[in-house]
């Protein structure tokens, strides 16, 4: 149980659905041909084909998030979109500076900058999702995660009735050589969040901003998670109906951010 201190909190956000998805680059390049039912129907085949790989795994996180939730996607058009990749567009700047070296600007491909960006995410799928709400990417460092924890509890709600926080990251980190070709086996993780300050019919848990810090010793329930990937797995792990699983990353200048999270029983699920 968490510590009534640790649980005090200025600012929280309801947990109203969670998707994960995990794929090497073998299934990435496969991922990317398919579109997901929701997506507007005029929306080209080849959509995801110059996508960021931390894009496309993100796409198929928020699938996995609407479909678990049975959410319906036309409620989804006045959500925010807040998207917190990992060093995104690592592999394509690689490629990227060794063209350029050898051909100039006019071997630059013009996709770069769209899709390998830390606004790419975001703006991927608030094209997908029809949104009518602001997307941006949040931090693109080692700290993404947590930075998009704070964003999305601290974002100024207008207009929007509920908030996508997308986490992305490489477990391992894929390494390149200088034509930018991968030489290891990096597995590219997502996670998915529908956060929602309104409190659903059916939560999976909740998000909260503890603005005290505590002890190490004072929050022996939580789980420290660094990254996407950590969480994605740990929350694949969940079991319906089973016991609530209590995530932390603390923050630099003192405050803890927390989530709460549990698998709901398949079948009780509801729209949000």
């Amino acid at each position: 149980m968490v510590t009534s201190s640790i649980a005090r909190s200025d600012l929280s956000a309801s947990l109203l659905a969670w998707g994960t998805a995990r794929a090497d680059l073998s299934a990435i390049a496969q991922m990317r041909k398919k579109l997901p039912a929701w997506a507007p129907s005029d929306t080209p085949g080849h959509f995801l084909k110059h996508a960021d790989e931390q894009t496309v795994l993100a796409v198929a996180a928020v699938d996995q998030a609407i479909q678990a939730a049975k959410i319906d996607p036309q409620e989804l058009q006045n959500w925010l979109i807040m998207a917190a990749p990992r060093f995104i567009g690592r592999t394509a700047g690689v490629a990227t500076l060794d063209r350029f070296e050898r051909g100039g600007g006019p071997a630059i491909s013009p996709h770069v900058i769209p899709q390998h960006s830390l606004h790419s995410t975001s703006g991927a799928l608030s094209i997908l999702l029809a949104s009518r709400q602001p997307n941006f990417g949040v931090g693109g460092t080692t700290n993404s995660l947590a930075e998009g924890f704070f964003a999305a509890l601290t974002f100024p709600s207008k207009g929007q009735t509920g908030t996508w926080l997308i986490a992305t990251a490489w477990e391992p980190e894929p390494q390149l050589d200088q034509q930018g070709n991968c030489t290891n086996s990096p597995v590219c993780h997502a996670v998915a969040l529908g956060l929602s300050a309104v409190a659903p019919a059916i939560c999976r848990g909740h998000l909260r901003l503890n603005q005290a810090g505590e002890r190490d010793d004072s929050v022996r329930a939580v789980r420290w998670s660094d990254n996407a990937a950590g969480l994605a797995t740990a929350l694949t792990a969940l079991v319906p109906g089973g016991s609530e699983e209590i995530f932390g990353w603390r923050l630099p200048w003192g405050g803890i951010i927390t989530l709460e999270a549990r698998e709901v029983v398949p079948g009780l699920a509801a729209a949000a």
